[in-house]
């Protein structure tokens, strides 16, 4: 991971490391977060609206987006996609 999205992000294609598509209640970029807490780039858990909403506890630097998978994805240029 460290090697690949860590060390491989380029922040001339967008500020955003990841985004977690379907990332329900961000348990994974939760974890990611704990693991990398000094990682450049924004993390974002992606989901529908009433999930997004149900999101309880959640480090508050990361983003939560509503977002509907069958439209098109409103974040570019992010070094990858977690799904």
């Amino acid at each position: 991971v460290k090697e690949r999205i860590i060390d491989g992000f380029d922040a001339t294609q967008g500020d955003v490391l990841f985004v977690d598509v379907a990332g329900g209640l961000g348990h994974d970029t939760e974890a990611f977060h704990r693991k990398f807490p000094n990682r450049p780039g924004r993390l974002v858990v992606e989901d529908l609206p009433h999930v997004i909403a149900d999101i309880r506890k959640l480090d508050p630097s990361i983003e939560r987006l509503s977002f509907n998978l069958f439209e098109k994805q409103p974040i570019k240029g992010t070094a990858a996609a977690l799904s």
